[in-house]
């Protein structure tokens, strides 16, 4: 089992930026230690500030896995610690959930 991601977990791209949730991927119904869950997907996320000077990742091109195929908010899969995908130049994923207290597969 894998923990659920907020909107506080910290989910980075290969070039360590920060992956901004977009509005979409936040719960209003589910919240885990305080924190919104994430939920759906992350694709078109932004990602501001990639440190790559070539083609820096600016947003989330696709999500290839990490959604709970159990656990579901507002009729979408909760987002999961295992999520990752591309980016626009690169790949990102979830460097650290942020909470234990709820996992689902």
């Amino acid at each position: 089992m894998a923990a659920v991601i907020t909107k506080e977990s910290t989910i980075e791209c290969l070039h360590k930026s920060a992956v901004s949730p977009v509005g979409t991927a936040v719960s209003d119904v589910l919240v885990v230690a305080g924190e919104a869950a994430l939920i759906g997907t992350l694709e078109t996320s932004p990602i501001p500030g990639c440190p790559r000077t070539s083609a820096p990742c600016t947003a989330v091109s696709s999500q290839t896995a990490g959604a709970s195929t159990v656990l579901f908010a507002a009729d979408r899969p909760v987002l999961l610690s295992t999520a990752t995908g591309r980016t626009s130049s690169g790949t990102w994923s979830v460097t650290d959930a942020g909470q234990n207290l709820l996992t689902a597969d």
